[in-house]
């Protein structure tokens, strides 16, 4: 599985819309309307790389969004035993 956070700019009083639109999403995780530089962080998800990345174009596609940042998530290390 590879995981991607996804960091968005949108247009100003689009937050709320575009994080409920990209929800809808198949893929995408959570979409979250946040504060900050960054109006709102999606969790996406595939199975391979290239899955990831046909999420990320159809997130391109919806109204309002002007900027688009992709942060891959490391592979998790293996869990240790206490």
């Amino acid at each position: 599985m590879v995981q991607a956070f996804v960091l968005i700019q949108t247009e100003v009083g689009r937050a709320a819309t575009v994080a409920a639109t990209l929800a809808r999403i198949d893929g995408v995780d959570s979409a979250e309307d946040v504060l900050g530089p960054y109006d709102v962080i999606a969790r996406v998800g595939a199975t391979a790389e290239s899955g990831l990345s046909g999420v990320v174009d159809d997130m391109k596609k919806v109204q309002g969004i002007t900027r688009i940042l992709t942060c891959q998530i490391a592979a998790p290390a293996a869990p240790t035993e206490n």
